[in-house]
């Protein structure tokens, strides 16, 4: 296990307030805050857009953040310093963390669940120390041999019960927000993993994700716009989506029939989640990555290389255990609009 403290550091900022140790509830940031005891716990923080949240960083004894039930950073805020401590049952969102592999940083690409489901020691809480160098939250430990190291394209509807894009395809599927094309030899979904998807797909995708399967196969295909989209099913799944804001088309008469990209899918998840790329309002239809990664979707390069379902099985998982624009964690909102039920989703997606 590696001490990742820095020696030196004064931070300076232009408005520095005290918050008490031990606090109980909840902690929301929406000014410059610095923290100086050693123990502040909450069980929620949330720091807004245009807040940093600071602790000091430069003694072996520096404040800690511990984290009960969820951290969230929003857009436009920011968190430095001390170290995150997180519970067996946290969540975060909004914040890159980080751990090491014979001294390489490398973006951490499971949810802390799965970190902690990852450890046999019971006690075990994730923790995170600030590296001065590099502004990254990184796992106090330091790996020999990468545990998280997953195949990114694994085989369609067969890369065993271990497999975290099988299971989140199998955890959307209980849902009823992701489909399979057929049933394997052996009587498991064929959920077609490592297929790219075309442009139809992906926004049959996104729709599903949004619990709005039914309303866009009953919604008239005579309102799409576009005259490359054949006649059957998809017009009316095209129309509907053209409709609520959730895709443009690549011009005004044509919505574009070909294999999609990760950067068209990423902006159609993004506008589902509240954010627009109208005139860049949030975010540029063609570097979608750069919101989405402040997000926590974090694709490798062969994500972005070799586009599969497989990758937007775990984009949409990502996305739900993320926060919307108006702060609302994406499947809440799905659960306070009765598309699935708490227990649904804790059952398939258990922490």
């Amino acid at each position: 296990m590696k001490r990742l403290l820095s020696a030196l550091l004064v931070l300076s900022l232009s408005l520095a307030l005290t918050v008490p140790a031990l606090a109980a509830g909840d902690l929301v940031v929406t000014q410059n805050t610095h923290l100086t005891h050693l123990r502040n716990i909450y069980e929620t923080v949330t720091v807004k857009a245009g807040a940093t949240l600071s602790m000091e960083n430069w003694r072996p004894d520096a404040p800690g953040l511990e984290i009960g039930k969820s951290l969230t950073v929003e857009p436009g805020g920011a968190i430095t310093g001390g170290s995150l401590i997180f519970s067996r049952e946290a969540t975060s969102t909004g914040i890159d963390l980080y751990y090491r592999v014979a001294g390489q940083e490398k973006p951490l690409t499971v949810t802390l669940a799965q970190l902690v489901a990852s450890e046999p020691h019971d006690d075990y809480t994730p923790t995170f120390l600030y590296d001065l160098e590099t502004g990254h939250y990184v796992l106090i430990a330091d790996y020999s041999n990468d545990p998280f190291d997953l195949p990114d394209n694994p085989p369609s509807g067969g890369g065993g019960v271990n497999d975290p894009t099988l299971r989140f395809a199998e955890g959307l599927k209980q849902l009823g927000l992701f489909r399979g094309i057929g049933t394997n030899p052996d009587g498991t979904t064929n959920f077609d993993l490592d297929r790219t998807p075309t442009r139809v797909e992906a926004v049959v995708l996104l729709i599903r994700l949004l619990g709005k399967d039914a309303e866009a196969t009953a919604y008239p295909a005579d309102n799409c716009p576009f005259e490359d989209v054949p006649a059957g099913w998809s017009r009316s799944y095209i129309a509907y989506a053209y409709d609520t804001g959730l895709t443009k088309g690549v011009d005004d008469r044509h919505f574009g029939m070909g294999d999609a990209t990760v950067q068209q899918f990423l902006t159609f998840v993004l506008r589902s989640m509240d954010y627009s790329d109208t005139n860049g309002a949030d975010f540029t239809w063609n570097h979608p990555e750069i919101l989405a990664e402040k997000l926590g979707i974090v694709l490798s390069p062969n994500d972005v290389a070799n586009f599969t379902r497989g990758v937007c099985v775990r984009i949409m998982e990502i996305a739900l255990r993320n926060a919307t624009k108006s702060g609302t964690r994406l499947a809440d909102k799905l659960i306070d609009q009765g598309v699935f039920t708490r227990d649904a989703y804790d059952q398939a997606f258990p922490r």
